[in-house]
Parts: structure tokens; sequence; C-alpha cells
């Protein structure tokens, strides 16, 4: 993997590669695919999808579905909140450019999620063998062209509002979770995200 000296970014870069390798083919294959097709010069749906995920990627995996749409219909409080949100819920920053903002962290960052939902026997098995079947099961279904192709498969989610990622205050309902400049309320015409089963 290519590496500047001296560069954050590369260097996130590559230790997603190395915690998702499959991944990390499957969108360089997409991408060298659909190049020649965009003829105007834009990257297209699918390119501007891969962008998104490869630099600000998250992967939410989880086996409560109704945690999972909560998140993409935005409805923050009841997904954050929830007292089984932290015991049924991993999440996996695989955007390096999302990587390096952690080097100066700000209560507004907001990913772009793939939301999976999985078996309570997977989500069960130890990290390093999750992580292995995500990166297994997401790059096939990449290159089948059944997920990530288009920017509306991923949602936004604002890892400040994940329990225990925000250090800086308290994270009550009363005010952290009120701030409208963070956890916006979802448009008035929102087509959640879907939710992915592997």
């Amino acid at each position: 993997v290519s590496t500047r000296p001296n560069n954050w970014h590369d260097l996130f870069n590559a230790l997603v590669w190395m915690r998702y390798p499959r991944i990390k083919v499957a969108m360089n294959a997409l991408h060298h695919r659909a190049g020649p097709l965009q003829a105007d010069g834009k990257r297209g749906c699918l390119r501007d999808a891969l962008t998104l995920f490869d630099e600000c990627g998250v992967i939410v995996v989880s086996d409560q579905p109704d945690l999972l749409r909560a998140l993409a219909q935005r409805h923050w409080l009841e997904a954050f909140q929830a007292p089984d949100f932290s015991p049924s819920v991993t999440l996996s920053v695989c955007g390096h450019a999302m990587l390096e903002k952690y080097l100066s962290p700000y209560k507004s960052m907001t990913a772009k999620a793939l939301l999976i939902h999985v078996s309570t026997g997977l989500m069960n098995t130890p990290r390093p063998e999750l992580l292995r079947v995500l990166d297994t099961e997401i790059s096939a279904g990449m290159l089948n062209e059944r997920l990530l192709t288009q920017p509306a498969c991923l949602t936004p989610l604002p890892l400040a509002g994940v329990p225990g990622w925000w250090p800086e205050e308290e994270q009550n309902v009363d005010d952290f979770y009120r701030d409208t400049q963070v956890f916006r309320a979802p448009p008035a015409a929102l087509t959640p995200s879907t939710v992915i089963q592997i």
C-alpha cells in the first residue's frame, strides 16, 4: 500500500487494508470497472458511494434490527439511549479519513454507516472472527452489486452519540442529545438506508 512518510492519512489507509483487505480489494476493483463508463469526468453513484465509505465509513453491526432501523431513521435518542445499545451493537470505523479526524476529534464528526444485521450467534463470536466474516460478506456483496451501489446505501452517524465515545461532556438526554447541530432531525421525505442482513 503506497504510504507517504509522516502522513497520517496514508498510515490509517494502510491499517484499514490490514483489517479489511477483501473490502479494499473490492472497492479498487469496482472503481477500476466503473472508471471507463464515466466519460463526463464525474464519478457516478457507485464511485461516490465507494469513496464515501472508503474515507468516512463505519460498519455498524447488531443482532437487534430495531436498533439498526432507529439509526437508519435518524431517531438518535431512541437508538443511542436504548438500554441494549452497548451490549447489542458493535462498530468498526473503516474510513481512513474518519480515523484521521480522531487525532483532533470534534463533537459533530459524522461517519457514513453501513448497517448490518447479523445472527446472535455471529454477534457473540470473538471480534477478530466477526470482522473476518464482515470483510468476506461485505466484499462479496459489493462485487455482486448488492451493497454500496449509491450514496443512499449509507446513513449518517454522529459518532459522538455512541455511548462512551465522547468523553468531553456527559451524554445526557437533556443537553447532549438535544444539540441539533450534531443530532439533526431527519428530513420530512427521508428514505431510510436499508439494513443489510448477512
